[in-house]
C-alpha cells in the first residue's frame, strides 16, 4: 500500500479508510445488535460516526504528513502523529474504564475528541506556519 502524494489524495484516503472500517463495523457488530432490539437507534448511529471519524481521522493524518515511506519501502511515522494515535489508545481506554458502562461507549467519545482536538491543532499549527506566522 502507498501513502498518497497529492494534497487531495489524503482526504479520500481518511474517506475510504473511514468508510470500510464504520461499514465493516456496522455490519458485523451493529446491524446484529439492532436487528435483536439490543441497541438503542441513537447509540448505532453515534458508534458508527465515531468509528468513521476515528479510522478516517488516523488514516487522514499519517497520509497527511504523519508518515513518508521509505525508499525500503517502511513507513517512517512522525512524533505528533505517534502522539495522535497512541493518545486515541490511551483516551479510549482510560474513558471506557473511567465511564462505567460494559459497551465502552465513553472510551470512544474519549477517544474520537483526541483525534478531533490533535488533528485541529495541527492544522491550525500548519496554516500559521504557512502564512509567517511562526519562524522556521
Amino acid at each position: 500500500m502507498q501513502l498518497p502524494q497529492r494534497r487531495g489524495d489524503a482526504l479520500r484516503f481518511g474517506l475510504f479508510w473511514g468508510a470500510l472500517v464504520a461499514g465493516v463495523n456496522f455490519a458485523i457488530r451493529i446491524l446484529p445488535g439492532l436487528a435483536s432490539a439490543r441497541v438503542p437507534l441513537s447509540i448505532a448511529i453515534a458508534g458508527t460516526i465515531s468509528t468513521f471519524i476515528m479510522f478516517g481521522g488516523l488514516a487522514f493524518g499519517l497520509a497527511a504528513g504523519g508518515g513518508q515511506v521509505r525508499e525500503d519501502g517502511k513507513i517512517e511515522v512522525r512524533a505528533w502523529f505517534a502522539w495522535l494515535f497512541l493518545g486515541a489508545i490511551v483516551a479510549f481506554i482510560v474513558g471506557a474504564v473511567a465511564g462505567g458502562t460494559d459497551d465502552g461507549r465513553w472510551g470512544v467519545v474519549a477517544a474520537v475528541g483526541w483525534i478531533v482536538v490533535i488533528l485541529s491543532g495541527r492544522a491550525v499549527f500548519v496554516r500559521f506556519q504557512r502564512h509567517g506566522g511562526a519562524t522556521s
